[in-house]
């Protein structure tokens, strides 16, 4: 009877199986045959500016990482505009007077108080808000749900920034196997393309060229990954690849007064997470993601951005908020605030 039964068991399994094969074989097929054509030269090579999010923050006096995918998109603004800083991308993406972080529930959960816009979301943003078109190609979540052993957590926040695009308005769509000839026709039209996770890299950075085997890649921050150059070269694998973003300058910037308008909504918020904070310390919850570097360099950048408009004495408060946060930085680990409630 057992051995029946297992006998029935494999015959399922193998025929899931074969199933699947047949589903990826279809697809496979479909792609091929309905993908498009671009042309392109068979090599090409941009001579993007580098920018550095460490670089940066040292710029302000603060020694952190962190926030690469800002310092990726800076690299595609300066593309069209070398004025552009990094520090205005910060205040675009309308985070700079944030106060955010994760805690845990009695339930063991985490949940975040005031929303960052970070990675995907932050750059989509900031690209908008300063007048450029953001173009998002994304892996197919339910191939990503298949692939990953189900790990639904990354398919389903995959699903969210695509909502979030649409949302906003901006040309987002998915596929199947990453979209290299268009990335090689983008970059040979000038425009230089952000990706997470190719076969040179396998975090944020910007593609800048190509030959027939290689890509030429730019990496934000290459101390912490132990690189020696900011660009490097590898073999192109044509699998790799989970999302990819580029720039068009053909959208409405947004003007001053409606970015302090929600620079200043954000401000209201964080007064009343700070005292969210405070309160949680004190009932000894465990609080996740309290970076404090980074809270610097935002309060830092927003400084830069309200002394630019002569809004001098809230330039100035915003510039000892960074102090505080900086100082806050070097007493202790910023995933040990509750260790330290008395700061």
């Amino acid at each position: 009877h057992d051995l029946l039964i297992d006998e029935v068991s494999k015959k399922i399994h193998d025929k899931k199986i074969l199933n699947l094969i047949i589903i990826f074989i279809v697809i496979f097929l479909l792609f091929i045959l309905t993908k498009p054509k671009y042309n392109y030269p068979k090599e090409f090579k941009l001579n993007v500016i580098h920018v550095g999010a460490a670089e940066e923050h040292e710029k302000m006096d603060i020694n952190t990482g962190g926030f690469c995918w800002v310092a990726c998109l800076t690299m595609l603004l300066k593309q069209y505009d070398a004025n552009i800083e990094y520090w205005m991308v910060h205040n675009f993406r309308e985070a700079s007077t944030r106060f955010n972080f994760f805690y845990a529930t009695t339930e063991g959960n985490k949940l975040l108080a005031d929303s960052d816009a970070g990675g995907t979301k932050s750059v989509l943003l900031a690209a908008k808000n300063l007048g450029y078109t953001p173009h998002l190609r994304i892996r197919n979540p339910t191939l990503v749900y298949l692939l990953t052993w189900k790990r639904y957590g990354e398919a389903w926040q995959i699903k969210n920034w695509i909502k979030f695009a649409n949302e906003l308005g901006v040309d987002v769509d998915t596929f199947i196997i990453p979209p290299w000839d268009l990335v090689k026709h983008l970059i040979s039209s000038g425009i230089p393309v952000q990706v997470d996770d190719s076969s040179c890299f396998h975090d944020n950075h910007v593609i800048e060229g190509y030959d027939k085997e290689n890509i030429y890649i730019i990496v934000p921050d290459p101390e912490f990954f132990n690189l020696e150059n900011a660009k490097k070269k590898c073999k192109l694998m044509p699998l790799y690849g989970l999302r990819f973003i580029w720039l068009t300058k053909d959208g409405e910037r947004k003007s001053d007064e409606e970015i302090l308008s929600s620079l200043r909504w954000r401000a209201s918020l964080a007064v009343l997470n700070i005292r969210h904070f405070v309160e949680l310390l004190k009932q000894g919850k465990k609080i996740y993601e309290f970076d404090s570097g980074r809270f610097s360099v935002l309060r830092k950048s927003a400084y830069y951005y309200f002394k630019e408009r002569g809004l001098e004495e809230v330039a100035f408060l915003y510039n000892k908020s960074a102090e505080l946060f900086k100082q806050l930085h070097l007493s202790f680990s910023s995933k040990e605030a509750e260790k330290h409630k008395e700061k």
